[in-house]
């Protein structure tokens, strides 16, 4: 598996009054980013990573497959993450468009873009 690496965390009580997602301490995120990364372990290997930059602070992206079609975003729910997408990526792969999943954060962020 390629190496999954993780946008600044935001780690500490400043974050929760901004009312945004964080980790209590930097033990709560190494927890997370490794049971992150052994779930990524279960997926076909990403061909890109990329880091997009949100209203809510960055956002991790995945890409798999190369295909010509038209990429397929799949952005899973509230307080879930790319891994959630195990079961349906390879099907998907085989359409020959490229599935870009983004992380939980992401989908809000999305959804929140969007808005505007």
């Amino acid at each position: 598996m390629a190496e999954i690496s993780f946008p600044e965390p935001r780690i500490g009580p400043e974050w929760t009054r901004r009312r945004i997602g964080a980790f209590r301490d930097a033990a709560a995120f190494e927890r997370f980013a490794a049971v992150y990364r052994e779930a990524m372990d279960g997926l076909p290997e990403p061909d890109e990573q990329r880091t997009v930059d949100t209203s809510y602070g960055a956002v991790r992206v995945y890409r798999f497959g190369t295909g010509d079609g038209v990429p397929l975003v799949l952005m899973p729910g509230r307080q879930s993450c790319t891994p959630l997408w195990r079961t349906n990526l390879p099907g998907l792969m085989r359409s020959g468009a490229p599935c870009t999943p983004s992380t939980a954060s992401g989908s809000r962020a999305a959804a929140h873009s969007r808005r505007r």
